[in-house]
């Protein structure tokens, strides 16, 4: 498996083919007032990386400097790959998230994987809490390399390590094609609000 592959050739700890590679999750259910802003995630002191032969990128931690680009990454994603499901209005709401403070804040919980390209972030993806797969994002430029599907391995295997016997996730229109490909099942839909603006989005989860 992934992580424990990653660690045995890095190290770490004991605690650590897709139809759809164009993947965006997570849609907060509600939009908060602004809050102060967050202390962005200290760096973190394990530089494991897993590169992978053939390909032109590795899977590693989130870094504080990866900040501003896994932002660049969530709203180009919203932006074209989220284009064939949702209309104009609700990408501009839902890509906006991204400007929030609380964006920070949730990119620093959880597991939070990133796919890099010489240093630079080209997708990421997160567990948080370690049953629930909170977000998985893929530039535009890198979506049908299969980054989402190694993306999502790696946190499979990581929640399985962590004791969760499920993974559930709320998948936007565009995801949920992703998701079924790789074992889960819709429970219902759901619509959210954002600014006003309604979308829908799927419950699915994955017996593990």
């Amino acid at each position: 498996m992934l992580s424990r592959l990653l660690r045995s050739l890095t190290g770490r700890g004991e605690r650590r083919t897709t139809t759809d590679d164009a993947v965006a999750t997570e849609m907060p259910a509600v939009v908060t007032a602004p809050t102060a802003p967050a202390e962005p995630p200290a760096a973190t002191t394990d530089s494991a990386a897993f590169e992978m032969p053939g390909l032109p990128f590795q899977l590693r931690p989130l870094l504080r400097a990866d900040l501003p680009q896994l932002a660049n990454v969530y709203r180009a994603a919203v932006n074209e790959l989220a284009s064939r499901d949702y209309d104009a209005d609700q990408r501009s709401v839902w890509q906006a998230q991204a400007n929030d403070a609380a964006f920070i804040e949730r990119l620093a919980e959880g597991v939070t994987i990133v796919a890099d390209h010489h240093g630079t972030p080209v997708a990421f993806a997160q567990l948080s809490p370690a049953n629930h797969l909170r977000m998985m994002y893929v530039d535009p430029e890198w979506a049908g390399l299969g980054i989402a599907t190694l993306l999502y391995q790696y946190l499979e295997d990581e929640a399985r390590i962590l004791g969760s016997r499920e993974l559930t996730t709320e998948a936007s229109h565009t995801a949920k094609r992703f998701f079924e490909s790789v074992g889960f099942r819709a429970l219902e839909e759901e619509v959210v609000v954002l600014d006003g603006v309604s979308l829908a989005r799927t419950k699915m989860e994955k017996k593990l």
